[in-house]
């Protein structure tokens, strides 16, 4: 086959707010859920290859919560804008510096969507799912053999997040991806950290 192949849309590396994702990507159907966001399955709609999407609502906790003035509310509204905010920019970051490893779910970009007010992490589509998902689909316990592959995985995993100074804090099955090749990666840096000093890091001398 001599058809020339559509090179990957060249993503922002941190956040890009001069184009709306809503009109790069369709979103398929959601395949995970967390505290800082829903995760979907998505086309890329140029190229139409498969990516998953994190999309973080900087406005969803306000949607069940009841206030007794409007003071109260938009002090609320902007602490929980600004930890969102906050906990989603570090999310890119700490993936960005661990771009392009066999271990790690990887990250090609980031989006500000103006329109609905929130915030897209352009992943890596691990067809499989997590090794929980799989686990329940197969209806079974992994064997000790797939335990020691996938542990093996997730430990070259942290060997590079550790040497880049960082922590996952959230190693878990549901954390943990089976990529189409067979690798086992780590994924869903939410709520990850980088050692050192400044807003959004842990001081190591502590």
């Amino acid at each position: 086959d001599n058809t020339p192949k559509k090179e990957l849309p060249k993503f922002s590396d941190i956040l890009s707010i001069s184009s709306d994702p809503e009109e790069i990507f369709t979103l398929l159907y959601p395949i995970g859920h967390g505290g800082f966001g829903t995760v979907y399955k998505a086309i890329h709609n140029e190229t139409k290859t498969i990516y998953a999407i994190k999309i973080i609502d900087f406005i969803h906790g306000l949607k069940n919560k009841s206030f007794d003035d409007n003071d109260k509310k938009n002090n609320f509204n902007n602490l929980f804008f600004n930890f969102n905010y906050s906990s989603a920019q570090q999310e890119s970051i700490l993936m960005k510096l661990c771009h392009k490893s066999k271990y790690i779910v990887d990250y090609y970009g980031s989006y500000y969507s103006k329109k609905t007010n929130t915030f897209w992490l352009i992943l890596e589509y691990c067809s499989a799912g997590s090794i929980i998902d799989l686990m329940l689909s197969m209806n079974r316990t992994y064997t000790e053999q797939e335990i020691s592959t996938i542990m093996k995985n997730v430990l070259k995993g942290l060997i590079l997040i550790h040497s880049k100074n960082l922590i996952h804090r959230d190693i878990k099955a549901a954390n943990i991806f089976l990529s189409e090749d067979g690798y086992a990666k780590l994924g869903d840096f939410g709520v990850g950290t980088k050692l050192g000093i400044g807003v959004f890091f842990r001081n190591s001398k502590k």
